[in-house]
């Protein structure tokens, strides 16, 4: 798993001149699955999120007891929710904020999007809006995401404990 993370692209950009500029960081474009805390007016609860690609994320309620099991999947404009082998499918359109598309639009706001970095004791802060809200991420040493943070209001929105997607994990959830 280790080499996995130490592959991953880092960009940093220092200016050619002689002055040194603060470090330019990009978060890496990477299939991922994390463990999130998600609250909305006061209520809470845990999943465990994984994007397999920028069109393919699947978000899986593991907490509070009684929603253990709901799954809302997002294929592009698709947006499915199942539980207990009933499914139901929509197209995403308006401007609703949703979790799945906060998360969604944070991350994706951050990928690839050269932004003015902290340095910070552990690696680097990257903040920022997207269509949803503000948002936050933390990355260690190697530009990979240890935590995302993002605030729509009422939504908020943590993922911690990223994990990378070997290439076999990444095909298997496909197919499945």
């Amino acid at each position: 798993m280790k080499k996995y993370l130490l592959a991953l692209p880092a960009v940093l950009l220092l200016s050619s001149c002689g002055v040194t500029q603060p470090a330019r960081v990009a978060v890496p474009d990477i299939p991922f699955s994390a463990d999130a805390e998600i609250s909305y007016s006061g209520e809470t609860l845990s999943a465990q999120i994984t994007r397999s690609d920028a069109e393919q994320w699947e978000f899986r309620v593991t907490a509070p007891y009684a929603l253990e099991g709901l799954v809302m999947t997002l294929d592009g404009d698709s947006t499915a929710l199942s539980m207990l082998g009933m499914e139901s499918v929509s197209d995403v359109s308006g401007d609703e904020v949703s979790m799945a598309k906060a998360v969604v639009s944070a991350y994706e706001a951050a990928v690839g999007q050269l932004s003015d970095a902290a340095v910070t004791e552990k690696g680097y802060s990257v903040s920022g809006s997207s269509e949803a809200g503000g948002y936050t991420v933390a990355l260690d040493k190697d530009c990979v995401p240890v935590t995302l943070t993002a605030d729509c209001g009422r939504l908020t929105v943590e993922l911690s404990s990223f994990r990378q997607l070997p290439p076999a994990e990444r095909e298997a959830q496909i197919i499945s």
